[in-house]
């Protein structure tokens, strides 16, 4: 997630700057690999600007090679072999499809198309709007009329495509959809090949990061705040009172504050693409009448700090007084209520405590079992 706000920065830079620059993206991989599809990484003629696509040693052959292997055309697959294991090379034993580009230097003429619809300029509409975008790029194609860093896209109402071919658009077209239903609204990537196997594409979901709403603005706020973008999510700290000097300094040029009721702050909450919340004001009534917001919301993971016996009370009482009705109720608490909030992972202070409040949010949002690598008995990259 933060790697996607880096990589967005650095091409507007260059972008602005006039500097020629190359986006590499991992499109395809077999075995094990360091990173998976849909990593990138850019660089210019010299340097190594943002992201990666290994461990280190295809991005030293990137900066070598990278514009010499786009030099006849604007795209280039190039494809790292690492299955000898007697080798060393990016120590995965893998094999790595790499689609290297020169970006599109300017958004205007025949390089319009182009540029309109490649991710990075795409995903960018994604974190200003909090909205999601589909994209498929050929990397491989026997086509004369489709070539690699060819794309299809949709973003809100717009279709992008920078070819001519609409039997394939159309196929595409099926396969972004279904790509989109199965992604729930996070980001997602996965392979595509033509029905008569002449183009290879990597289809993706880019979605705008989730946005925490963190009820409650105490020094403990502050850690979870810090480390949650840190990890590139969004933030908004949410007070019903206005922050005394202090208590605004502890958020200064970090998360946005939001100062009304529960209520209003999930209104704000309801408009975002992927919203979150924990709920961590060390108030009781505060902290049940934001509980009681949320019960209500859009928010896929509704954190609370404190004892699961107190988060039971609150929500009695919200039944009791007609606040809330049973059924939405349990509903909360079978689908979307985190409480206590966090794994176990003996945590103590408030940094501890907010790794392990986002370490159990990262799980949420992968679908995963949050237990140790050493216990699965599949390859960690799938």
């Amino acid at each position: 997630m933060r790697e996607l706000r880096q990589l967005v920065d650095a091409a507007r830079r260059l972008r602005d700057a006039g500097e020629p620059f190359l986006i590499s993206t991992v499109v395809a991989v077999q075995g094990s690999a360091y990173r998976g599809c849909g990593a990138r990484m850019l660089s210019s003629a010299e340097r190594w600007v943002a992201g990666s696509v290994s461990g280190g040693c295809l991005e030293r052959d990137v900066l070598r090679k990278g514009f010499w292997h786009t030099r006849e055309a604007r795209a280039a697959l190039v494809t790292y072999d690492e299955t000898n294991q007697e080798r060393g090379g990016t120590g995965c034993q893998g094999q790595v499809e790499l689609l290297i580009e020169r970006a599109p230097a300017a958004e205007q003429g025949s390089a319009e198309r182009r540029a309109r619809c490649e991710p990075l300029a795409l995903a960018e509409r994604c974190l200003r709007d909090e909205t999601s975008a589909a994209v498929a790029t050929v990397f491989r194609s026997r086509r004369a009329a489709v070539e690699p860093g060819d794309r299809l896209a949709f973003i809100q109402d717009e279709r992008l495509s920078s070819f001519d071919a609409p039997l394939l658009e159309h196929e595409l077209a099926l396969a972004l959809n279904s790509a989109r239903e199965h992604s729930g609204g996070a980001e997602l990537t996965r392979g595509f090949v033509s029905a008569d196997g002449d183009v290879a594409a990597l289809l993706e979901i880019i979605a705008a990061p989730p946005h925490l709403f963190v009820f409650g603005a105490g020094h403990d706020s502050a850690a979870l705040v810090t480390l949650a973008e840190a990890l590139g999510l969004s933030v908004t700290v949410c007070a019903e009172q206005p922050l005394d000097p202090v208590a605004r300094d502890r958020f200064r040029g970090q998360a946005r504050l939001l100062v009304g009721s529960a209520r209003e702050a999930a209104a704000t909450l309801e408009r975002c693409a992927q919203p979150l919340a924990v709920v961590m004001a060390h108030h009781y009534e505060r902290d049940r009448a934001a509980l009681a917001a949320l019960a209500q919301s859009r928010a896929r993971y509704v954190g609370v700090l404190g004892p699961a016996l107190r988060t039971e009370r609150m929500l009695s009482d919200l039944v009791e007084c007609g606040a809330l009705d049973a059924a939405a109720s349990d509903a909360l608490k079978q689908a979307r209520l985190y409480a206590p909030a966090g794994l176990d992972l003996g945590s103590r202070t408030p940094p501890e405590v907010a790794l392990s409040i986002l370490a159990e949010l990262q799980s949420v949002l992968r679908g995963t079992s949050a237990q140790s690598l050493r216990q699965k008995s599949r390859p960690i990259h799938d």
